[in-house]
């Protein structure tokens, strides 16, 4: 069997990369198989194994995009408008929702939360406090819908 290019090997490992965020966007984190992306991504289920070991690793490649969907929808300026930019993503926004659902679900660790409370300006002790709010909003916001 004939090797694939380096160009191509490129290719197909961005072409999963997209599909797979597209379908966190789109379907929630639920959907998120290899077979799925597969299909919808039209290769093999083993050539998505020949890019990505696990499903943590494919994540880990996602992530970046995850963030900066986040990033790119809240407000940062103070804690107060914060809380009003996440609520209203969480409440209204689908693709917020599968995001959120996705890092609270796989990869939310300490790193992460830190640095969303970093980002928010103001009074470092009421913007981890609005950061804890939100997380907890979101959680129990999103679980109660799915």
């Amino acid at each position: 069997m004939p090797r694939v290019s380096q160009k191509v090997a490129q290719e197909t490992r961005r072409r999963i990369i997209r599909t797979a965020f597209k379908m966190i966007l789109d379907e929630g984190f639920e959907s998120l198989t290899f077979t799925n992306i597969a299909k919808c991504a039209k290769i093999s289920r083993s050539g998505i194994n020949a890019h990505f070991k696990k499903k943590e690793d494919l994540i880990h490649e996602i992530e970046p995009l995850m963030v900066n969907l986040i990033v790119t929808r809240l407000d940062f300026t103070s804690a107060s408008n914060f809380w009003n930019s996440w609520v209203d993503q969480v409440d209204n926004a689908k693709d917020f929702q599968n995001v959120i659902l996705c890092s609270i679900e796989f990869s939310y660790n300490k790193t992460g939360f830190n640095n969303l409370t970093n980002a928010i300006q103001g009074d470092k002790e009421e913007c981890t406090k609005v950061a804890y709010q939100a997380v907890g909003y979101a959680q129990i916001h999103l679980n109660s819908v799915e």
